[in-house]
C-alpha cells in the first residue's frame, strides 16, 4: 500500500525546489521509483518513535529520492516496493505523480 499525505497547495518554495530537483537527470529518472517504494515505508508513514511522517517539502529535499530507492527507509524485516516501475492505482500516489509532471512539464516550457 502507498501512502503520502496530499499536499494541498504548491507553494513558491515547493515550485522552486521542485524545479531545483528536475535539474537532475539522476532525480528525474528515479523519482516515480522512489514515489512508490517510499509509500510502503512503515517509517515514512509515521509508524516511528517520534511519529514523524514523511510530506512533500522532504520529498523534494536534494537527497531524498536516492535514499529512498538506495532502501534507507525501507522495513528492518527486508519489506518494501520491489526496485523497478511499479504500476499503482493508490489515487494518493497517482495525484502525486501528477502534480510533478505537470511541474515538469511546466519547467520545459
Amino acid at each position: 500500500m502507498n501512502e503520502w499525505p496530499t499536499a494541498q497547495t504548491m507553494t513558491t518554495s515547493r515550485t522552486t525546489a521542485l524545479r531545483s530537483r528536475l535539474k537532475d537527470p539522476a532525480w528525474r529518472d528515479s523519482w516515480k521509483e522512489a514515489l512508490v517504494q517510499g509509500g510502503t515505508s512503515a517509517f515514512l508513514r509515521g509508524e516511528n518513535e517520534r511519529g514523524w511522517r514523511a510530506d512533500v517539502d522532504w520529498f523534494l529535499q536534494p537527497d531524498t529520492v536516492t535514499k529512498i530507492v538506495e532502501g534507507k527507509y525501507g522495513s528492518k524485516d527486508g519489506g518494501g516496493a520491489p526496485a523497478g516501475d511499479a504500476v499503482t492505482d493508490d489515487p494518493e500516489l497517482v495525484a502525486w505523480a501528477a502534480r510533478l509532471r505537470e511541474a515538469q512539464h511546466e519547467d520545459s516550457v
